[in-house]
This record gives C-alpha cells, structure tokens and sequence, in this order.
C-alpha cells in the first residue's frame, strides 16, 4: 500500500511531538523528578515510534524505541536523569529533527543513528531491556470467546485449517479522531505487517473512505499472538480501543471449556458510547491563504471605488447595498487577517534550546526567561522576526552576559538572565530583548567609530551616549575583541535594523554600564491590508501608514529654526525636527511665506514632522509588495491601488528619514 499521501499528516503530527519533547527536556534539566514531564517526553517519544513503524522510516523508529526503554528505566527508578543522559536525549531530538525535515522535503539526511542507539543503550547499564520476545508472551488484553457470524466463521476456518490462529479484531478510534480514513489505512497496514487479513466489516472500499462511524472490525488469520498485534495497533494516534477476540474451538465447544459471553438483561439495551463534539481545524496551504488574502484586497479597493461613485452620484438605490457590502467587506478583511495571525510562541520555543547550548559552550550560567507567549502577529511579520532575535539573544549570551565568577566579583547573582518579553500595544507588538550583563560602553563604542573610521575623533566627542549606541546599528560595526563562532563579525545588529525596518517596524536599544541591555523592536500586527493617512506632495499622492502616525499640525513659517542644515519648531514645548518630503525625493518646491503642514511620526521612540503640501484624507489599503527592478527601493514600503484606479507608493517612515 502506498503511504506517501499521509507524509505531510506524519510530518505535521511529529513536529508537534517534538516541540513537546524539547520544551518537556529543557524543563527537566532544571526538575529531573517531575514525573509529569518524564511522562510528557515518554508519550511524544512512543507516539513518534508508532506512527513512524506504521510509515515505514526505519531510523526514526529505533531510535524512539531506545529513548522509549532510557525513559521508561528513569520512570521506574533503574537509573537516573543524568547530565550525560540529557545531553544524548537533546542529541537524538536534533536528529530526529533533521529526519523529519528530510523526509517532509523527500531529502536525504546524514545522521547515524547507531551512534546514538548506543549511548543510549550505554545508559541502559545496571537495568535489562526487556526484549520482544517476553514482551510478546503477555497474554492479550481481551481473550474472551465470540460468536462469530456464519461468514466470517467460515473464512476463519479455512485460516484454521491452514494451521493459523484466528482472531476477531474489534478496533474503535477515537471520537475527536478527523481523518478517519487515513487512521484505517494505518491501522491495516499494521496488521498487514502482522497477520493476514480475512474479511472487514464495513468492507475495505468504505473503511477508506471513511464510510463508518468511529468502529470497524477485521478478522485475521496469523502465526503471531494477538496481543503483539493489539499492541502495535496501540501505537497509531487516535486509536481509542483495541479488542483481540479468538475464535471458539471445536473441542473447545465439546468439552464445554470454553469462556461463554454473558448474556444481555434483558430491558437494558446497550447504552451506545456519547459521541463527543469538538471544533476541528483544518490545515491549509499558506500559498493558498496568501492568495486569499490579494483577493480580499482587491476586494476592499473595489468597496472604496463603489463608496466614492456613490458620494458622488448619490443614487438611492444602492445606498442600503453598497452599506451592506462595506460591512460585509470590513468583516471578511478581519476574519481572514485573523486568520493569518500566529503566536510568537511558533518562534520563541526554538530559543530556550538555543541559549542553553551558546551558555553550556560559553561556560555560562543563564536563565531565559520568555513572557507573552500567546501574543499573535501576522504571519509574514513573524516568519521575518525569526533571524533577528537570533542575532539578538547571541548577543546577549556572547557579549552582555559576564562569566559567573566575574559576576560574583561585581556582587551580581552567578546566573545570568535574559529577557524575551512580547506585548501588545495599540495596533502594534512591542518585543523586548534584555538582559543584567555587563552593558555597553558608549566610550568603547566612540573609539571604536574613530579606529574603524566611521567618525572622526571631533565627531565621535561631540555625539552623546544615546547617540553613540545607536553607531551599533551600523554595517560592519562591531565592539568585539575576537571573532568567535557566535558573534563579532559585525554582521548582526545592523540585520536586526534593516531586517525590522523593512517590516515597517522599528528598533530601539538603551543600555547602562554594570546593568545591562535592553533591545526593543516594535513591530506592524498585520502587513496586508491596513489604514493610512494619504498626502499630496508636488502634485502626487502617497500612503503614510496610520500605525506610523502620531498626529497632523500646522506649523507657521515664522517658528520654524535652523541648526547646521537640520530644520526645528517646538511642539507642546518639545523640540521637533521637521524633514521636507520634497527634499528626499529631490523635487524642487517653493517654501512661501504660509504655514507648512507636517505629518508627526513616530521613529523609534523619536518623533519628527513630515512635512507635505496636503492632507487628502485617511483610507483603507492594500499593500502590493514591490518586486523585479523596484524592489528594495528605500523610502517605499510598498504600493496600492485607490478607488479610482491610481497607483500610489506607500512611504516607509523608518527608512525615509
């Protein structure tokens, strides 16, 4: 039987069987008694062995069976969760990762497993593994006598007089269960591994059809024991129960030996099991999700376009339609913007294993402390935050966190800590990054400008601290003595800018010298369909998004400063700088005597004014990623089409200014 068609089935329920895994290892190594995590990883692990013995990948099935008989020996108390036995534990997830990744993408993988069966079974010393052969011995769970119909009677006799031993499996999946006819497929697959297959009630077609309830029943012929055979059933996902029932003999039937089926009282018919009802996902295609999305937008581009003939023609009719289609639309943007939201917890459980192998290399002592975890952004959002985190909690380890024997020197706790905090705030989501090590020096960072030639001496003296830090962000800047493997090659700070820039976000870092670190990002919810303020500047139109925008003024001609070539007014006492739109784009414009407008946004914590012709008014977009020759064009997030069919360019504050 061909099993290909359930491998994205397999793949996706073993990846989630082995995030529970690390998440479950890392616990222990800090509780190696808790029980209920030792039984967590023992679960993941033996589901993980039956579902891949029932497809077929040899590697990863003895290597969970030998982790199986390590966990099973720390549960029962033969031997205990060592460091060593860890480490090997950590060492068989990596490889089954790399397996698993393998065999989604039809790849080859280089691990050898029998490395590491044998530090496993070198764990084993001083308690004996169970071998098959007692484990197949066990009586099975179920031997009563059933009555066989007259067909499959006679089917099961021929099995009989063949010289093989006869078996009525009654198989019942669980109710939650939603793909019922790929657990059936599985499931005879396995017993076709073990036993001959005589008959099926519903027969074969409507099993894997799915055309049966949550009960089928299969009567086989095999040499083997029937318990072996309920077990290996046991070991598919979703199984609920498993009956091995023999079939009655004749001597049994004249020597009245046999065990007899109570009977039923009478007036208490069978009381059917409760079908339990539960909300059921399905997974789709993120292409086909995307592709759902363009059309939503171009959906709302339409709406705008219907909404601006009817300011204009005020045809009655349609007032109460094109209202209904504006909600309609509204509802449908917000469900399928949900729709692409993800917890960042698809991104942080990856990174409680990664600081404990940079510490455990660093000789580091390190706690990771992660908040937030159910806080959701827009899947594109997330899958680009993913690199910079890295770069930033390998800074942390390398460089912020001090040596434990340093720390107790300065009077700190020996372990480190290291914050990953996200938040929700407004229409944006703030992550933190921080840690209590040593802090930067904006001394070291001013000479280091001079040496790499980034400043001259004057310029580095004249900038300040908050100034000086921000010189981090710069490509190819780094304050690192030494090149090791983990950072100090100058090639990761000014990711994390470009990276968050590019997301229409915005990157923040305060640090204090002998306290630490802190790194903020903040970040865009959604990219795909969003409010902007439009403005006309030199007679074209453009997008500023609404998340960007703090608020509009009128600024008079009169209270407008010069500072070398940087323009100032004050705003409620602050001092705002204003950067002309005409400017950037290099477009020549006469200034007037009038009051200039300025758009005040929000650039990493500072605030400057955009100064532009006119306000046209606030809109809902959609936002066209720009590709081919305009792609990576800086000042543009993007472009979008109105309601009148103009194409307009979307402006990207953060790298505008």
């Amino acid at each position: 039987m061909d099993m290909s068609e359930y491998r994205g089935e397999f793949v996706n329920e073993a990846r989630e069987h082995l995030q529970i895994l690390n998440q479950s290892l890392l616990d222990l190594e800090h509780d190696r008694s808790n029980m209920d995590l030792l039984n967590n990883i023992f679960r993941a692990a033996h589901t993980l062995k039956g579902s891949s013995a029932t497809m077929g990948y040899t590697d990863v099935n003895t290597l969970t069976h030998r982790m199986e008989n390590v966990l099973d020996a720390i549960r029962n108390g033969e031997i205990e969760a060592t460091s060593e036995g860890l480490d090997t534990l950590f060492g068989c997830f990596d490889a089954l990762e790399i397996m698993i990744d393998a065999i989604d993408t039809e790849e080859k993988y280089d691990v050898d497993v029998s490395e590491l069966v044998s530090h496993l079974d070198g764990l084993l010393t001083g308690g004996e593994e169970k071998s098959e052969s007692e484990e197949s011995q066990k009586p099975p769970a179920d031997d009563r006598i059933v009555v066989f119909s007259e067909e499959e009677k006679e089917k099961a006799g021929e099995a009989v007089d063949r010289g093989l031993s006869a078996f009525k499996l009654k198989i019942r999946l669980e109710e939650t269960c939603a793909l019922k006819s790929v657990r059936a497929v599985m499931i005879l697959k396995t017993i076709d591994e073990h036993a001959e297959i005589l008959s099926t009630t519903p027969d074969a077609e409507k099993i894997e059809d799915g055309a049966f309830d949550s009960e089928f029943d299969v009567i086989i012929g095999t040499n083997e024991d029937g318990g072996a055979i309920r077990r290996s059933i046991e070991q598919i996902n979703e199984v609920a129960q498993v009956d091995v029932l023999p079939l009655e003999s004749e001597s049994e039937k004249k020597t009245g030996e046999s065990k007899s089926v109570e009977p039923e009282k009478p007036g208490k018919p069978k009381k059917k099991p409760e079908v339990v009802r539960s909300v059921q996902s399905v997974r789709v295609n993120i292409e086909k999700l995307d592709s759902f999305v363009n059309m939503v937008g171009e959906l709302v581009i339409n709406k705008i376009r219907l909404l601006q003939i009817q300011s204009t023609h005020q045809i009655k009719e349609l007032d109460e339609t094109i209202s209904n289609i504006d909600r309609l639309t509204n509802d449908l943007r917000d469900e399928v913007m949900q729709m692409r939201m993800v917890a960042v917890d698809q991104i942080f459980n990856r990174f409680p294993r990664m600081v404990r192998d940079l510490a455990k290399k660093k000789n580091k002592n390190i706690e990771l402390i992660i908040e937030g975890n159910e806080i959701e952004l827009d899947r594109t959002v997330l899958d680009e935050v993913g690199e910079p985190l890295i770069h930033l909690l390998r800074n942390c380890v390398d460089h912020g966190i001090e040596a434990p024997e340093e720390r107790e020197k300065k009077g700190k706790p020996g372990t480190g800590v290291i914050k990953l905090i996200a938040q929700r705030e407004k229409n944006h989501v703030k992550i933190e990054v921080a840690d209590d090590g040593a802090g930067i020096d904006p001394a070291k960072i001013r000479a280091k400008s001079v040496e790499k030639g980034i400043l001259k001496k004057e310029e580095a003296d004249a900038l300040s601290d908050e100034n000086a830090l921000s010189l981090i962000f710069t490509p190819g800047f780094s304050t690192a003595e030494t090149i090791t493997d983990v950072s100090g090659r100058g090639v990761g700070m000014d990711v994390v800018k470009t990276s968050i820039e590019a997301l229409g976000g915005s990157v923040n870092l305060r640090s204090e010298i002998g306290v630490g670190t802190t790194v903020t990002m903040q970040l865009p919810l959604t990219m795909a369909i969003i409010q902007a303020l439009l403005v006309e500047v030199a007679n074209s139109v453009y997008a500023v998004p609404i998340s960007s925008v703090l608020e509009t003024i009128s600024v008079p001609v009169g209270s407008i400063r010069t500072m070398g070539q940087q323009h100032l007014t004050t705003l409620r006492g602050n001092v705002l700088p204003l950067v002309w739109v005409h400017d950037i784009f290099g477009i020549h414009a006469e200034n007037g005597h009038e009051d200039v407008t300025a758009v005040v946004v929000d650039r990493g914590g500072q605030h400057i004014g955009l100064v532009v012709d006119s306000l046209v008014g606030q809109q809902e977009i959609a936002i066209k990623s720009l590709n081919g020759m305009l792609a990576g064009i800086k000042g543009f997030a993007g472009a979008t089409i109105l309601g009148d069919g103009r194409v307009i360019m979307i402006l990207d504050v953060a790298s505008l200014v």
